[in-house]
């Protein structure tokens, strides 16, 4: 189940609508007895950490009274320089009441060079401080990416006869896998 976040625009209308909608499409589509909470669109966490909290707590109370007992927990996409120390409490907060919290970061690419030409308006550096100020927190991490996106137009410089695997990709997987994995050491 998602809902809408936008500029701090009024963009929880119909959040209950939403929700209910939701759990019903999906028990009878899928015959789904547990739900996460998914805040996808634009940017999950780009309001003050006081709003958000409001915003959901609705969606969990409104996702407990349409279906009691079924919630597993939520899911927060952000972009990593739309998240706050405060953000990040807020969501481990939950993680802490029990929910199982995936917050997504959205790397998109770990060359600063690409991000700069796809206009993402952030640089490699705000995703590692963002995975970096989240680990311990109880949270389940995730990184959308986007894999053979390139800095430069025109062919594949001669030699090249694939994307290369953007650099600091280890530094990736150390960060934002090993406390959820338990794979990798510092």
């Amino acid at each position: 189940m998602a809902a809408y976040q936008h500029k701090g625009q009024e963009v929880v209308r119909g959040l209950e609508e939403q929700v209910s909608r939701a759990v019903g499409f999906t028990r009878t589509r899928y015959e789904a007895q547990s739900f996460f909470l998914y805040f996808q669109a634009y940017s999950c966490t780009n309001l003050p950490a006081a709003d958000l909290g409001r915003i959901y707590g609705r969606a969990i109370e409104s996702l407990e009274t349409t279906a009691p007992g079924a919630l597993r927990g939520m899911v927060v996409s952000t972009r990593p320089d739309c998240l706050s120390p405060e953000k990040a409490e807020l969501l481990a907060g939950y993680a802490a009441l029990g929910l199982e919290v995936w917050l997504e970061l959205g790397l998109q690419s770990a060359q600063d060079k690409t991000l700069a030409r796809i206009n993402r308006g952030h640089d490699f550096a705000a995703f590692i401080q963002a995975a970096r100020q989240t680990e311990g927190l109880g949270l389940r991490r995730a990184c959308s990416a986007l894999c053979g996106v390139r800095a430069w137009s025109g062919p594949f410089p001669q030699g090249s006869t694939r994307p290369s695997t953007p650099r600091g990709f280890p530094a990736f997987w150390r960060i934002c896998w090993r406390s959820s994995l338990g794979m990798w050491k510092s």
